[in-house]
């Protein structure tokens, strides 16, 4: 006599394996980084596995653990396919940008890149304001506003016409940016997948603020006197600061953890450096729904 069960619903709880799992690989550092923007671009494989979890309305207890091997199977492979999408590269091509200081003593950058990867340093020169190159899809273009508003220039760099899709071979943004080390700095980056890196130690950076919905963003903060505002939706958070440092880190995630080097204390919500002072410490707001965030020294 058969064994059968009535339908459940598989689907739901197959996906929360399988991306379960995939971030803990991630996390573990067994696959790439990079693979977090490709999650986000899986979600026609959640279509997929409700069909197949549909297709049989009634089954027995091995044809449910053959059906959910499947749909295992697919997220992963799919996973696999979607990896190249966000795979970080040199830029090769693409526009090239130069953007002139024109004497402002400071500076407001925002950058929006739609999905791919953003690298961002400081320029060894202090001309120009800002320099790069960034390559984007298809007929994709980046559209540039620069305005002056008193003694700050006021510089905005979107990622427009493009067309997402799911799956994309070859086809990632890469943008790599160099900002100049004089003026005083107010940095944004927004991201709806892929990584962002930012290394700020040479940039007289006064406020950062980086965001990605599913993604990695890794930024290098300078001594002193800087506030940095990190978000993600899905994906890791790693920020490194100065050895000595005075910081005060506020983390915030909710489902995943918060690494902090030894000697930090934690009060309430925040971790502070040894020997924490209010006058001239570094402030880290960093929040992740589903991720981890860790803060090392260099």
């Amino acid at each position: 006599m058969n064994v059968t069960t009535r339908r459940g619903n598989l689907a739901g709880p197959v996906l929360l394996i399988g991306f379960g799992t995939l971030l803990l690989l991630i996390n573990l550092g067994r696959v790439p980084m990079s693979l977090w923007g490709a999650l986000a671009r899986l979600w026609p494989l959640a279509l997929i596995i409700l069909g197949l979890d549909l297709l049989i309305p009634r089954r027995s207890v091995a044809g449910s653990i053959a059906l959910a091997a499947l749909m295992l199977a697919v997220l992963f492979v799919g996973a696999g396919l979607a990896l190249p999408v966000v795979s970080p590269s040199e830029t090769a091509g693409g526009e090239t940008l130069n953007i002139p200081s024109g004497g402002s003593g400071e500076a407001d950058v925002s950058l929006i890149p739609a999905a791919g990867s953003l690298r961002v340093g400081a320029l060894d020169a202090t001309e120009p304001l800002l320099s790069g190159t960034v390559r984007l899809p298809g007929r994709a273009r980046v559209a540039t506003s620069v305005k002056e508003e008193g003694d700050r220039t006021v510089i905005i760099l979107r990622a427009a016409d493009v067309f997402v899709v799911p799956i994309n071979w070859g086809a990632e943004e890469l943008w790599n940016i160099s900002i100049s080390r004089d003026p005083r700095l107010w940095l944004s980056a927004t991201m709806g997948a892929g990584e962002i890196r930012i290394d700020g130690k040479d940039l007289d950076l006064d406020t950062l603020k980086a965001t990605t919905g599913a993604g990695r963003i890794e930024v290098i903060l300078p001594a002193a006197n800087a506030w940095a505002d990190l978000s993600a939706g899905v994906g890791e958070l790693l920020i490194r600061v100065p050895a000595g440092a005075s910081v005060r880190l506020d983390a915030t995630t909710v489902l995943g953890g918060v690494m902090v080097p030894s000697g930090y204390r934690k009060v309430g919500s925040s971790y502070l450096s040894p020997g924490f002072k209010e006058q001239g410490h570094l402030e880290v707001d960093a929040s992740v729904a589903i991720g981890g965030i860790t803060l090392t020294e260099y």
